[in-house]
């Protein structure tokens, strides 16, 4: 064989291993069974180094182009383009009142991206890891439980209203020092997560909130937040005590009213589904 087709067998050989090194890296994307992964489906974060997001005055403004989200970092953007990023924006949203503290300590560089929920975010983070834009790159781990190794309990509701009715409403007074009036909420004795006795899983597995009703039994000087997943604000115990946010209540309806990046956030604010 001459020289000439020595060197075409060679490079149709590096074209075809090339080609497999493509299909292997784009097929290594999508994963089978990706429930058992310890990371949020379809989801990562991103931190960019400061020195680039500077360069690039328009990154702040995330847009979507021919389908493609871009940021007008090239590599970023050719990552994105790549890996049919859907989503891409600021883990702490533009806030004109708290951005000065935003930059301060480097919260304005964090970025969320979504992708198809079927890739590896393992396998997508580490890709935007390597660029020289990215400071970080992780995937997000789910929450569980500590002791979540234990099996779940099934609990009857009925069961709880019948055996604990010997933590009535009448049995637990605000304190030694108390005029002796009983708390008049009839449910006090569902409430096992407040006082568990051992009538429903294991005595002790509870808050101790009776005995922080000892000390203190609220002051509406104090602002609690609650995390969790959503609260009824017309609840009878909870609408007379929620805090309220003036300025959105008394402002202008889909306006950031009070300018700290979280739109109609009069009781507070929804992360999930991204609205009050």
């Amino acid at each position: 064989m001459n020289k000439a087709g020595i060197m075409i067998r060679k490079q149709i050989l590096l074209l075809t291993g090339f080609l497999f090194l493509t299909v292997v890296a784009a097929t290594a994307q999508v994963i089978p069974g990706s429930d058992t992964l310890p990371y949020v489906k379809g989801r990562i974060r991103i931190k960019l180094k400061k020195e680039y997001l500077q360069e690039v005055p328009g990154v702040s403004s995330i847009s979507l182009k021919s389908g493609n989200v871009t940021t007008g970092i090239q590599s970023i953007d050719d990552l994105n383009a790549r890996l049919g990023i859907r989503r891409m924006e600021r883990v702490f949203p533009f806030s004109l009142k708290f951005e000065a503290r935003h930059r301060k300590y480097g919260l304005h560089l964090w970025y969320e991206l979504d992708f198809d929920e079927r890739m590896d975010p393992k396998n997508v983070a580490e890709q935007y890891s390597v660029l020289d834009e990215v400071a970080l790159a992780k995937p997000l781990y789910k929450k569980v439980l500590v002791d979540g190794s234990s099996d779940s309990l099934l609990v009857v509701v009925d069961t709880l209203r019948t055996q604990g009715q010997r933590i009535t409403a009448k049995s637990y007074h605000t304190g030694e020092d108390s005029k002796g009036e009983p708390f008049n909420d009839p449910l006090l004795p569902d409430q096992w997560h407040y006082h568990n006795d051992g009538h429903i899983g294991d005595a002790g597995v509870d808050i101790d909130l009776f005995k922080a009703w000892k000390k203190e039994t609220g002051s509406r000087n104090v602002i609690v937040a609650i995390v969790d997943g959503g609260l009824d604000i017309n609840h009878e115990d909870l609408k007379d005590n929620l805090w309220t946010n003036e300025a959105e209540l008394n402002g202008q309806e889909g306006v950031d009213d009070d300018e700290n990046g979280y739109v109609d956030d009069i009781y507070g604010y929804n992360f999930v589904y991204k609205g009050a």
